[in-house]
């Protein structure tokens, strides 16, 4: 009963809410209906679709949504409470009254109090003196009214022009058969854009009409077959511009060769051709690759393909597939080489070429009919030439110099690889002009793979003595891009004889006043010596490997004036000596050096090439020689400790007066190291000697 009394109060606030819902949910359907009927209208003036039924279809579709929404709006029922806060809010002189009214519960007989009847009372009393349908604002009420009478006017229109619009012929797939009209009058003149075409298979193309005299209402394009009588395929109406007199059709799509009139009212025009044309492009490229006979594999075949990996020396046949005969076809290198390309015997559209790639590089497809077009964005190919190196040669043990025994074995270990296959693989150890090629792989094997090569070398073999030198290194043989046998070898490792007796543990150094300054003098020129003796290895290494000489000089003049330094301060040692022998050894081996790079310089003033490998020897043997100097050194040193402890007073004094006497030539020395500036002689000499261990540089 309270729902009642509350209801009859707040009438006037549900009926202005239903109203509101109901004027927004018709804009929302009449909206609808007017983007339906904009896109029918669309399709029609694209020529695309029409049809009557659908027309219908939106019409009733309309009338039974205005109907749903209706009722939608006047079903729904408003929240009492939600509209009672809502007037409490606006109305705060009721004082909660309208809220207590609605928590008012009857007697059990359903009369009511009397302080109830007074509440109920005030609440209709305040209902009707202050116009609660106001509640629902006028402007709200008025916003969707106007905006459902836009919807409304929308939706008219918008159905009106669908009518009135409506093709006055059927379309294109049900167009019934017409009869030929007759010719035009004299009266009309038409004129035809383009007339005969040619165009772009898959392209569009505008065909325009121009009238002159008297105006057609309407005019149509007919589409048919290639020939006299060929079939009709289509008809497209044809509007006018902004120019009146000029109608114009757009044929979407020409996907063939066919023929066009323009059909206006009982007349027609003249009947044009369309013809299509193509460029010529790339459909399909294989290819095939047969290796050089050394690696005795077969021809492969790689299909649908623009990029392939090859061995040097390889034969590359590529067989490119196009969409048409053309007159001219190549691949054009980005070093500008050009491969031309000729179309086969069996089918002109596949066009062959065949050649020996030398590096690898991209190519562009240039294709060129016999109208002169070109293919759209040619295609890149990809031709990637893989080198066919020499076997990698690496020391497992020892990979550095060492000290032997003229009787001790010598263990070496190491690993031999390449890309084909090994042939051969082995040692060679050389004392002096003497030497020994141990073989220690005599069977091929294959390619990709590293294959072990060890010995344990009797360095008796060799009849080596104390403080001479042993070198070794390794050597391999493979098939070279020339199908012949190449020799590698690898960097040059040395093994120094020394005493049997001699004890040297890793870690101990010489000590002492008395040998330091001697001992410094031969060790700072062996290695030096034996950078000028590493460098001038691998430059013969080069050139065993079918390197010229040209390419060989700057290497082979560093070496020189590398040897040159190594000559200068040997001279300087001798200067610094006393001991008579050691000088003598200072003295050939200075000799020694200047001649080694008088032969490095003949190699290269007169490019003889067998010189190169007798300077090398030349520096073999200088660093022998400063083998010799370090040795006697050593036996110094060992005199003068001997002497210290066991020779008489004056002997002693000698020494010391020699000791102090060197003391004060290093202090020198030292003195002079520290020097600010450099000569320009030194920083010359620096320079070389740089570049000396850059180039003496062995693998790691």
């Amino acid at each position: 009963m309270i729902d009642k009394v509350l209801a009859n109060c707040l009438r006037p606030i549900i009926q202005a809410e239903s109203r509101l819902r109901g004027r927004k949910a018709l804009a929302l359907v009449l909206g609808t209906g007017t983007i339906a009927a904009l896109v029918l209208l669309a399709l029609w003036l694209g020529q695309q679709w029409w049809s009557w039924a659908a027309v219908f279809a939106l019409l009733g579709a309309m009338v039974f949504l205005i109907v749903l929404a209706l009722a939608w709006a006047s079903s729904q029922r408003p929240n009492l409470r939600e509209l009672a806060h809502q007037v409490e809010e606006k109305h705060p002189d009721l004082r909660a009254a309208l809220l207590t009214a609605m928590d008012q519960k009857p007697k059990k007989d359903g009369s009511f109090s009397y302080l109830q009847t007074q509440v109920f009372g005030r609440v209709t009393e305040h209902a009707i003196q202050n116009q609660w349908v106001r509640q629902v604002s006028k402007r709200r009420l008025a916003a969707a009214g106007w905006l459902q009478g836009l919807m409304l006017l929308a939706f008219c229109l918008a159905f009106g022009a669908l009518l009135w619009k409506r093709p006055g012929t059927a379309p294109i797939a049900e167009a019934p058969p017409v009869t030929d009209p007759v010719e035009a009058p004299a009266d009309v003149e038409i004129t035809v854009t383009p007339g005969d075409a040619e165009v772009e298979k898959g392209s569009r193309m505008v065909v325009e009409a121009n009238f002159t005299g008297r105006l057609p209402k309407g005019a149509t394009l007919v589409l048919s077959e290639p020939g006299e009588n060929g079939t009709e395929i289509g008809r497209i109406p044809m509007q006018a511009g902004l120019d009146d007199n000029i109608f114009s059709g757009l044929i979407a799509k020409v996907d063939s060769d066919q023929r066009y009139r323009i059909d206006f009212e009982k007349e027609k025009s003249e009947t044009f051709s369309i013809t299509t044309f193509e460029h010529p492009k790339l459909k399909k490229s294989d290819a095939t690759i047969t290796p050089p006979d050394y690696v005795e594999s077969d021809p492969k075949t790689i299909e649908d393909t623009r990029k392939v990996s090859l061995m040097e020396g390889s034969n590359l046949e590529w067989s490119i597939e196009v969409n048409k005969p053309v007159a001219m076809g190549e691949l054009f290198g980005e070093d500008e080489t050009v491969i031309p390309l000729k179309p086969s015997a069996d089918d002109p559209t596949r066009l062959v070429a065949a050649y020996v790639p030398e590096k690898t590089q991209k190519y562009r497809l240039h294709l060129v009919d016999d109208r002169d077009r070109v293919n759209k964005r040619p295609p890149w190919f990809t031709v990637n030439v893989k080198k066919n190196l020499p076997p990698k040669l690496d020391f497992i043990f020892p990979k550095r110099d060492v000290e032997v025994s003229s009787v001790q074995e010598l263990p070496v270990e190491a690993k031999v690889w390449d890309d084909v296959a090994v042939l051969k693989a082995g040692a060679v150890f050389q004392y002096g002009d003497k030497e020994e090629t141990l073989v220690l792989l005599d069977e091929k094997k294959p390619g990709g793979k590293h294959h072990a090569i060890q010995t344990l070398y009797a360095i008796e073999k060799l009849g080596a003595k104390p403080r001479e030198l042993v070198s070794y290194h390794l050597f391999a043989e493979d098939i070279g891009p020339d199908g012949k046998v190449r020799l590698s070898e690898s960097d040059q490792f040395f093994a120094e004889v020394r005493h049997f007796e001699d004890i040297f543990r890793e870690g101990q150094g010489q000590s002492g006043p008395p040998g330091e300054q001697g001992q410094g003098q031969a060790e700072q020129l062996l290695k030096l010596q034996k950078e000028v003796m590493n460098a001038g290895w691998k430059v013969l290494r080069r050139q065993n490997m079918g390197r010229k000489l040209e390419e060989l000089q700057d290497d082979i003049g560093v070496i020189r004036e590398s040897q040159l330094i190594a000559a200068q301060q040997t001279a300087e040692a001798i200067e610094k000596v006393e001991d008579a022998e050691l000088k003598q050894i200072f003295l050939d081996a200075k000799k020694i050096m200047e001649q080694a790079a008088l032969d490095f310089q003949q190699t290269v003033e007169k490019q003889e090439p067998e010189t190169l490998k007798v300077a090398y020897n030349g520096t073999r043997k200088a660093y022998e020689k400063l083998i010799e100097a370090r040795a006697r050194e050593h036996n110094v040193t060992q005199s003068e400790q001997q002497s210290q402890s066991g020779q008489p007073q004056e002997q002693q004094q000698q020494l010391m007066n020699l000791e102090l006497k060197q003391k004060e030539m290093k202090y020198q020395e030292e003195s002079q190291a520290q020097q600010e500036q450099q000569t320009a002689e030194q920083k010359e000499n620096l320079e070389v000697l740089n570049k000396l261990k850059e180039l003496a540089r062995r693998q790691e």
